[in-house]
């Protein structure tokens, strides 16, 4: 029944991403940015595409009952329906359907946001970001951060293995989101997803200030040495 709502086609990934990404830098640092309203609607369209193609695209079901939501705006439907109960058995149907994913295309994504630097950008601005932002960037992270590229045989997810070794300040951005009632609760439920790994939690434990441009290496902490208290 897709056919029927002529959708247009999702974003190449790395378009998605670099639209993403410049989105991102318009909303938090740019001293003249775009109109609000009209930007946090493009960056929330394509942030929730995001999460969409990397948690799984709605099947029949989620059209179905957009197509019931469609007829009855139209005047089509049953007197007795009301338009909140069809919004209701739309969002219950969708949630109800069983998700499918690619694993290629969704490693493909990762790829491409981890190539982009996109995750740092999002946990230093996730504050920033408009409410439905911050929720569709809190599952972005989780999910990148827990995929598991198939025949692989690295321990770790394919992107928090890259994170660890090559940007371990973003776990130190998503540290410091607590300090923002905005932030505090998305940045806590990707650290919490992140931290079922000792490699993040030593990052966190022993953490100590760097000069700028220096990364963090993960192999340099001695773990008998107390903690400066500074990081």
């Amino acid at each position: 029944m897709a056919f029927l709502f002529g959708r247009n086609k999702q974003k190449a990934s790395l378009d998605l991403v670099r639209s993403t990404k410049d989105l991102v830098q318009k909303l938090a640092t740019d001293e003249n940015p775009p109109p609000k309203a009209q930007l946090a609607e493009e960056l929330a369209r394509n942030l929730g595409q995001m999460k969409v193609a990397l948690q799984g695209t709605p099947g029949e079901m989620t059209t179905c009952a957009e197509f019931g939501l469609l007829l009855y705006e139209k005047g089509a439907a049953a007197s007795f329906l009301t338009n909140s109960f069809v919004k209701t058995l739309a969002r219950t149907l969708t949630e109800l359907i069983e998700l499918e994913v690619s694993p290629d295309q969704v490693y493909q994504l990762i790829h491409m946001i981890l190539q982009e630097d996109l995750l740092l950008l999002l946990a230093t601005s996730i504050r920033k970001l408009p409410f439905e932002a911050r929720k569709d960037t809190q599952a972005i992270m989780s999910n990148v951060f827990r995929f598991k590229n198939p025949g692989s045989t690295s321990h770790e997810p394919v992107a928090l293995h890259h994170v660890i070794k090559n940007r371990p300040e973003i776990f130190i951005a998503l540290c410091n989101g607590y300090n923002d009632k905005n932030s505090s609760l998305p940045c806590g439920a990707i650290l919490r997803e992140a931290l079922k790994w000792d490699a993040v939690a030593a990052i966190i434990l022993y953490n100590e200030p760097t000069a700028p441009g220096v990364v963090p290496d993960i192999s340099n902490i001695d773990p008998t040495v107390p903690s400066s208290g500074e990081g």
